[in-house]
C-alpha cells in the first residue's frame, strides 16, 4: 500500500519479473486493465505485441488486486521520484 488515502487513484509503473519461473504476460495484464472501469493506462513501453512496462493509474485496492491475480512473476510499483542520495530534496522544491 502506498496511497495515504484509501481508493484514490494514483500512478503505478508495471513490469513483468524478469528471472522468474514465470514472468507475467503484460499483454494479459494490460486486457485485465482495460476491464477495469477504475483504472487508466497512461503509457506502454515496448512494441505492442510485448510491452516491456505499463504506467497506469489505479488504487491501491487495485494494485493489490493485480498483484494477486498475476502472482510473483509482475511488478507492480508505485511511480514515485527518484532522488540522488546526495541531493537534498528541498533544493528540488
Amino acid at each position: 500500500m502506498s496511497s495515504f488515502a484509501p481508493g484514490v487513484p494514483e500512478q503505478f509503473i508495471i513490469s513483468k519479473r524478469i528471472g522468474a519461473s514465470t514472468p507475467a504476460n503484460l499483454n494479459e495484464v494490460l486486457e485485465f486493465i482495460k476491464s477495469d472501469p477504475q483504472a487508466r493506462i497512461v503509457s506502454v513501453v515496448g512494441p505492442p505485441n510485448d510491452p516491456a512496462r505499463l504506467v497506469v493509474s489505479l488504487s491501491d485496492e487495485r494494485a493489490d488486486a493485480l498483484r494477486a491475480r498475476f502472482g510473483p512473476g509482475l511488478i507492480v510499483e508505485a511511480d514515485r521520484m527518484l532522488l540522488d542520495p546526495g541531493i537534498s530534496p528541498t533544493l528540488l522544491m
